[in-house]
């Protein structure tokens, strides 16, 4: 399956970027969330820019109950994107509409 896939990468090739995220991307996906987040740190050691590493690791961080955690992943990774994001309109029973400025 892919996660014993990237988990031979990640052995092979700790080091790699690619191999970091899409390995924790993997555990994540298996629910098995405290080795995302060991590994999705490392990703973010090494790639603090990378934004799509971040977002899983928040969801994995939520999943373990550590939502303050999260909540710094998220912010700092709002602020890499170098926009504000908004909220402008709620309807019940839809999707909040998110604008980007």
């Amino acid at each position: 399956n892919n996660l014993r896939l990237w988990e031979s990468a990640y052995t092979v090739n700790p080091r790699s970027i690619h191999v970091l995220y899409q390995y924790g991307y993997q555990l994540s996906l298996e629910h098995r969330f405290s080795e995302a987040v060991d590994v999705l740190k490392k990703l973010l050691n090494k790639n603090p820019q990378d934004t799509n590493g971040r977002f899983i690791l928040c969801l994995s961080l939520l999943n373990l109950d550590r939502c303050d955690e999260a909540n710094e992943y998220l912010q700092s990774g709002l602020a890499l994107l170098d926009t504000e994001m908004r909220v402008t309109e709620v309807t019940p029973g839809r999707k909040a509409k998110i604008t980007h400025e």
